[in-house]
């Protein structure tokens, strides 16, 4: 005869599995819902703005303070993006027509995001009732003495409209920027932090070179925007 604890043992097993599934249909669900609106938005605005220069009420970029950052719902660890939610005060208008004086803005990634720079230029397209920052185009910036916004660091090079490659330049923050190397092989900081864009003190680099937010923006105009098919 069968014992009652190899009953009770299977019976867990079998709990134990089918609640493995109904969380694996879950988040499926969740992904395909978050995905079809993510795609959908993407294919209106390109439909939209196709061999089209966007105007600013569908596409405008702007260096903004942040007010608040928070994930829109909770998703598995396993779920590939999470939806966020975040608003931030107009500083300085890049591109378009910035009319209002704060933006609050959907965000998709499909790394966790503990949080958005307090400082960053953002490009945000208009779907309809809402804004939606534009995959992956946000940038941290801060002020340089000279009352400017830059973003540091050489990894955004890029061209502009006239295809000439659009380089770093040597920039002095109000507040210098510094990265703690302190967790990075020896190795691979020359790879990660190369001279002259960086400054190597003891576990420490300091930013010298970057890029002004208007040229950032040029860079990505003419490249990932302009790929996506919403500019010329």
């Amino acid at each position: 005869m069968i014992r009652m604890e190899e009953v009770i043992s299977t019976y867990r097993v079998l709990m134990k599995n089918v609640i493995l599934i109904l969380l694996l249909l879950v988040s499926l669900n969740a992904l395909s819902q978050n995905s079809s609106e993510n795609t959908k938005s993407t294919a209106e605005n390109l439909e939209l703005t196709k061999n089209e220069v966007p105007d600013s009420l569908k596409l405008f970029a702007f260096v903004g303070e942040k007010i608040y950052f928070k994930p829109r719902a909770r998703f598995p660890k396993w779920a590939f993006y999470g939806k966020y939610i975040a608003k931030y005060k107009v500083l300085k208008c890049i591109y378009g027509n910035c009319e209002e004086e704060t933006i609050k803005f959907k965000a998709y990634s499909h790394i966790d995001l503990r949080s958005y720079p307090e400082y960053a230029l953002l490009i945000v397209n208009k779907n309809k009732r809402h804004y939606e920052l534009e995959y992956r185009q946000m940038f941290s910036v801060q002020k340089t003495i000279d009352g400017r916004w830059a973003n540091c660091g050489h990894w955004n090079r890029g061209e502009g409209s006239d295809g000439k490659l659009i380089e770093p330049v040597p920039l002095k923050f109000e507040e210098s920027i510094w990265e703690d190397l302190s967790g990075l092989k020896k190795e691979r900081i020359p790879q990660y932090y190369p001279e002259p864009y960086y400054e190597i003190i003891n576990d420490s680099a300091r930013c010298l070179m970057g890029y002004y937010a208007e040229d950032l923006f040029i860079i990505q105009k003419y490249g990932v925007l302009k790929a996506r098919g919403i500019f010329n």
